[in-house]
Order: C-alpha cells, then sequence, then structure tokens
C-alpha cells in the first residue's frame, strides 16, 4: 500500500511554496516537480546570493529541514522539462496531486481488502470512495511534516475502519496499519544560479 513518505514529500513541498512566495521581495514565482522533491525558484532582478540564501535558510528553518540548491549536473537534467505544466506545478496546482495520491491508496487500500475477501460488489466503490475522501481531508489539511504524528495515524485508522464497519459490520473489519513518514533530511548542494535566475532546490 502506498503511504506516508511519498506523498508528505508533495504536501511539505506545497507548504514550501507558500512560504517561500511570502518572500515576495526577493521571489517571483515558485514550482514543485511532480515527484514533490523539487521546487524551482524564480528570483526577481537584483536579488543578491546573500539575499537568496537567507530567504531559502528562513523558510527550511522554519519546516525544521533544509532547501539547499542542486548541483548544475542534476539542474540539467530537470531544466529541459520546466515549466511543463505537466511536470511542474504551482502551490494551489499542488492540491489536485494531494487527490490523486489519495486516489491512489484507496485503490490500493480496496485491494487489499480485496485479497483477503472482505469486499462485495454492493459496497466496494462506496467504501473506496469513503477511504479515498479520508486521504484527502487528511493531505489537505497538512500545514507542516509536524502534522504527519502518532496521534494523525491513529486517528486516520480509526475513520477507515469505521468506515468500513458501516459496510461489514462492527468488530468484522480487520485493522489497518499505515506507514510513519520519516523526517525529512536536506542534502548539501551548490549555492543557486545566477545565469537564469532560477534555482532549484532539493528537499531529498
Amino acid at each position: 500500500m502506498q503511504c506516508g513518505p511519498y506523498h508528505w514529500l508533495r504536501k511539505q513541498g506545497k507548504v514550501y511554496l507558500v512560504d517561500l512566495e511570502k518572500h515576495s521581495d526577493a521571489i517571483d514565482g515558485t514550482w514543485l516537480n511532480r515527484k514533490g522533491t523539487v521546487v524551482a525558484v524564480k528570483w526577481r532582478s537584483a536579488v543578491s546570493a546573500d539575499k537568496r540564501e537567507a530567504v531559502l535558510k528562513a523558510v527550511g528553518t522554519a519546516h525544521n529541514s533544509e532547501l539547499t540548491a542542486l548541483t548544475p549536473k542534476e539542474e540539467a537534467s530537470l531544466s529541459g522539462s520546466f515549466p511543463d505544466k505537466k511536470a511542474w506545478f504551482r502551490g494551489r496546482e499542488v492540491d489536485e496531486l494531494s487527490r490523486e495520491e489519495a486516489r491512489i491508496i484507496a485503490k490500493n487500500t480496496m485491494n487489499g481488502y480485496r485479497e483477503k475477501q472482505l469486499l462485495k460488489p454492493s459496497f466496494e466503490k462506496q467504501f473506496e470512495a469513503d477511504v479515498e475522501k479520508i486521504y484527502a481531508d487528511l493531505f489537505l489539511s497538512l500545514s507542516s511534516y509536524k502534522d504527519l504524528n502518532t496521534e494523525t495515524y491513529n486517528r486516520i485508522e480509526a475513520q477507515i475502519q469505521a468506515a468500513g464497519e458501516k459496510y461489514v459490520g462492527i468488530g468484522n473489519m480487520p485493522h489497518v496499519e499505515l506507514c510513519i513518514a520519516p523526517k525529512l533530511e536536506g542534502t548539501k548542494g551548490e549555492s543557486c544560479s545566477q545565469a537564469t535566475g532560477k534555482s532549484c532546490c532539493d528537499k531529498n
């Protein structure tokens, strides 16, 4: 079953986009790649390297993480797809990726229940829709990686349990265990690109 880490990179990415764009005196726009692992920043003209470094450090510190530039080789490998709308997303567009991830997780969850022969055609689609909504509501509500804690996971497990029991009866729904997303760690890289006015910042 797909779970926390992959989606949380995306959601954490959206948080970065929102907070980076608060520095409108220095930043003209931000994008997140489809995998949610790289943020592209378009700097305003005449913004110094020191100012860029200060902005990235401030935003990273706010989320107990680190935003560092990609190596020239890594940046070159991504520049060909930028800013293709199918590969790069602005802040609000990332919400659709959250909904897409919720749909994927719901389908995978149903596959697991189907293998255990717990699903019936009479309620399978509605149960899948219930699980999708549970995850979508979670993903869209996150504002920080700190929101993904044991309490949150326990709440989601309970919600899925209750949703399933509507169809199979109380006590007949197997326990669902979710994966805990690890803390994101920054990686060291080169300073922001001076030539293009853009910087790709790695969040892996």
